[in-house]
């Protein structure tokens, strides 16, 4: 969507444009980073449980929040309370567990 606004406003000139570039190619990534987020929460929930899962599907939650105007999804979350979640959890092992 990005990129075909940036070369219809652009045209011929979006080599040009690095800043441009540089933005769609960090759309880019972050959109993949939230595709692995969401694939790995859901490989431990079918794995182990849902339960097991469930830090790891508030990471992915909170992080793929910033999608939801640009998709139909519009389930609400709790962001604060998932950090909360995520916090105490690091907090009582008093180590980076993921």
């Amino acid at each position: 969507m990005v990129l075909g606004t940036a070369a219809q406003k652009y045209m011929m000139g979006l080599a040009d444009q690095q800043e441009v570039l540089l933005n769609c190619a960090d759309i880019i990534m972050d959109a993949y980073q939230m595709e692995t987020a969401v694939l790995r929460a859901k490989k431990i929930a079918v794995a182990k449980s849902e339960d097991a899962a469930a830090r790891y599907i508030d990471i992915a939650s909170v992080y793929c929040n910033a999608l939801k105007r640009f998709t139909k999804n519009n389930s609400p979350i709790n962001t604060i309370a998932a950090r909360q979640r995520i916090a105490a959890e690091l907090i009582e092992k008093n180590k980076y567990v993921y």
